[in-house]
């Protein structure tokens, strides 16, 4: 299965308006619709499928029980799980080369502008991050990764939820 990351955005704000731009910023083909009116996803485009260029986008309007389970969490922080609980969709990209990954992050940053600041990303590997943080970070440090458990470099962000405590 490929890596992934889960965003989850801000409920004022508008993804539907975006993902014309974003879809072709990462050079994805047309709209995929879903298959029924009860589908999970809304809104599916990919390329790639087997290869190291593959990325699919999935966006989903309404993401409550998934945020609602993850506030659940027993590390991240309160201001973490308010800005999570202030979400209301999101948006999931799977990838294979980090690289796409970086792509997306710095698009999806670059387009919800202020609002990434109340975007809460799962980063599959247990931890919350702030997507504002996460692109600066990329800006800061091109090889920056958040492919780990731990974030001692970011203030706020809790150890992996799935990470056993020492001591």
């Amino acid at each position: 299965m490929a890596p992934h990351l889960i965003f989850f955005i801000p409920r004022q704000f508008d993804v539907e308006a975006i993902l014309p731009e974003l879809t072709q910023s990462l050079e994805l083909p047309a709209y995929v619709g879903p298959r029924n009116a009860e589908a999970e996803f809304q809104f599916v485009a990919s390329r790639g499928a087997g290869e190291d260029s593959y990325l699919l986008i999935e966006y989903s309007a309404d993401a409550h029980k998934m945020i609602e389970e993850l506030s659940k969490w027993e590390k991240p922080s309160k201001t973490y799980k308010e800005l999570l609980l202030a979400c209301k969709s999101k948006i999931g990209i799977h990838y294979r080369d980090s690289k796409n990954g970086i792509k997306a992050i710095l698009k999806i940053g670059a387009l919800l502008g202020e609002a990434a600041e109340g975007c809460i990303v799962d980063n599959d590997y247990g931890c919350l991050l702030k997507l504002s943080n996460m692109v600066n970070c990329i800006h800061e440090n091109p090889g920056w990764s958040w492919e780990r458990g731990e974030f001692p470099d970011l203030v706020g962000v809790a150890a992996s939820e799935w990470r056993e405590d020492e001591g």
